[in-house]
């Protein structure tokens, strides 16, 4: 019976372990501004990239546009694939929801309304990609993933407008009252899984690299900028004159894209692989023009900021601007209300 008793108890312990271990892996209580990061960038980077279409509104996913809705839909067979543009018949439609659209993108960048606005922009995003398979490519893929988590992550907690909302509601009850920083195991959850989402893309990516010709001989980087897609005479002559840049680039890429998803959960190496990735992808942006992918890849990169980092920040910002002093003269409208 003793035995039993001591096996079933080595048997709890262990479950508890796990249990504890699998909840210090997912679900800590963290605060959400990496991810506030996240949202701020894509939410800008989304009404950029859709306000500077919308000349091309009824070019693109119109119905007398490149791709007809009859193709369009022709090439669908999963019923779950789905566009707001598959229900339009009238222009005014398509004008109304892209003007609606473009505002909660506005309204997801600055946090104002998040709790709803997220999938708005959410559904807005799959819309447009549906509509228009042409035009899709990987950073559609990669946006449409971290959208989701943002929108079952609780964002709007902090670096917002809803933020600035909630601390005026708890001031008109009591002026002295502190709204503490909001943190939640969920929000750790949420930022666990971009994390995870974006170490194992740079993985994929070494991965699919290592299996080039190219990538083996350090060459890899010529054969991208001799390609008509990304022909570049500046770059060719100095590459040609320094031809061990495109060797350093080559096997400095794979070297950045394996080593991330295994060193950037350590807390000395984070700050390294965070600043090498995101100057890889700034190089993608400068040197191939490819701005909207690199930005995205950035702004997903934000979940890896540390909060700390970024409470230390804002200690630097203060301490450099010095403490603010209000002189209320009993006069102003505003105050008063």
């Amino acid at each position: 019976m003793s035995g039993r008793l001591t096996f079933g108890r080595f048997v709890r312990e262990r479950f508890a372990a796990l249990g504890e271990a699998w909840s210090q892996i997912w679900f800590q209580r963290k605060p959400t501004s990496p991810l506030e990061l996240a949202r701020m960038g894509l939410g800008a980077a989304l009404l950029f990239h859709y306000a500077t279409a919308t000349p091309y509104l009824f070019d693109f996913w119109g119905d007398a546009g490149l791709m007809p809705r009859a193709i369009a839909l022709r090439d669908f067979t999963d019923p779950w694939t789905q566009s707001v543009f598959f229900y339009f018949t009238a222009p005014w439609q398509w004008v109304a929801f892209h003007v609606f659209f473009l505002a909660c993108c506005a309204a997801f960048m600055v946090g104002w309304r998040t709790s709803w606005v997220k999938w708005i922009v959410l559904i807005g995003q799959i819309s447009f990609d549906r509509r228009n398979p042409a035009l899709i490519y990987g950073v559609d893929g990669v946006l449409a993933s971290l959208l989701i988590i943002l929108c079952l992550a609780p964002v709007g907690r902090a670096m917002s407008l809803d933020r600035v909302r909630a601390v005026r509601a708890a001031k008109r009850s009591n002026l002295g009252a502190m709204l503490p920083p909001y943190r939640s195991p969920w929000a750790g959850a949420c930022t666990r899984l971009m994390q995870i989402q974006m170490a194992v893309l740079l993985f994929y990516s070494a991965v699919h690299k290592i299996g080039g010709d190219d990538w083996w001989n350090g060459d890899a980087l010529w054969s991208v900028f001799v390609s008509d897609e990304y022909y570049n005479r500046v770059i060719l002559n100095v590459l040609a004159s320094q031809y061990w840049l495109v060797n350093v680039g080559t096997y400095g890429t794979i070297l950045i894209e394996l080593a991330f998803p295994f060193l950037i959960w350590q807390e000395r190496t984070r700050p390294y692989l965070l600043a090498a990735a995101l100057f890889l992808h700034a190089q993608f942006a400068v040197l191939m023009g490819l701005f909207y992918f690199s930005f995205v890849m950035m702004m997903g990169h934000m979940s890896f900021v540390r909060p700390e980092w970024l409470i230390r920040l804002g200690v630097a910002w203060k301490q450099k601007m010095g403490d603010m002093e209000m002189i209320y003269d009993g006069r102003c409208g505003f105050c008063v209300r």
